[in-house]
Order: C-alpha cells, then structure tokens, then sequence
C-alpha cells in the first residue's frame, strides 16, 4: 500500500511539473507577440496622428500649425516624411516592417529616430505644403541659379 501512494505522488508532481514548463514556455511566446504588436501599434499610432494633424492644418490655410504627441517605439530604424506619405521602418525580429500612411497635402519634415514621447510641431507652409518637425527646409533659391532636382531639400 505504501508504494502506490509514493508512486501516485510521483506521478502527479511530474505531471504538474510538465505542465507548469508548458505553461511558462507559452507565456514567454506570448509576451514576445504582444511586445511586437504593441510596438507596431505605437508606430501606427504615431503616423496615423501625424497624417491626420497635417490634413487639418492643411485645411484651415497658410501659416497654421499644430503640436502632435507622439510615442515612438524602440527599433526605429529610419524615418520618412515626404511627398505625400509618412513613414517608420522598424526592426521586427530581424526583418524590416514599413509602417506608413498616406496624406491628401504634400509634407516634408522629420520625426525623431530614439525611443521617447515627443511633441512635434506641424505647420502649413504654402497652399499645399506642410512642415512636420523642427528642421530646417530649403523650398526655393532666389536666384535660381543652382538647381536641385528635389526641392524641398532638408538642412541638417
């Protein structure tokens, strides 16, 4: 009688054993998934702001701007602001993710590459020309005589 009871305890704390490391190997999985989609979903939260802000400022008219908060998430690899799209390229797991949306103005500017929560100032800068970021922005030469085939150019 006494080793059915020593067999019974081994059999039960092996197999709470198991499933306790299963349990502990599926959490580890699933934390990693929601890290990459929260990122994701703060990239997407940070340009979808942004586009939207650049649409209405461009509607009420020149010289009007606005401030945008923003979170932008770890593993930003590079920024685009440009023609009529606003994009982040993050680093997911190795592999690069675009996420961008598009807008009805045209908007040049930049958005910042470190992790944190920033306030970016976006502004109207002509009929159909919105300034998002800080920079500085080459628009036209007087005289023209230079020319740059991609104006606005940034100044760094």
């Amino acid at each position: 009688m006494n080793g059915n009871k020593g067999q019974g305890f081994l059999e039960n704390f092996l197999m709470w054993g198991v499933v306790t490391v299963l349990l502990i190997g599926l959490l580890y999985i699933s934390m990693g998934l929601v890290s990459i989609n929260y990122r994701i979903a703060r990239a997407d939260d940070a340009v979808r702001s942004l586009a939207i802000t650049a649409d209405a400022v461009n509607n009420l008219g020149i010289e009007n701007k606005n401030t945008v908060k923003v979170s932008i998430p770890s593993g930003v690899k590079s920024v685009s602001v440009s023609g009529n799209e606003i994009s982040l390229e993050l680093d997911v797991r190795g592999k690069p993710m675009k996420v961008s949306k598009n807008t009805r103005s045209n908007v040049v500017g930049s958005i910042p590459l470190i992790t944190g929560d920033y306030q970016i100032p976006v502004k109207t800068i002509s009929d159909d020309l919105v300034k998002i970021g800080n920079e500085a922005w080459m628009l036209h030469l007087e005289p023209p005589c230079m020319k740059f085939s991609d104006l606005p150019l940034a100044l760094r």
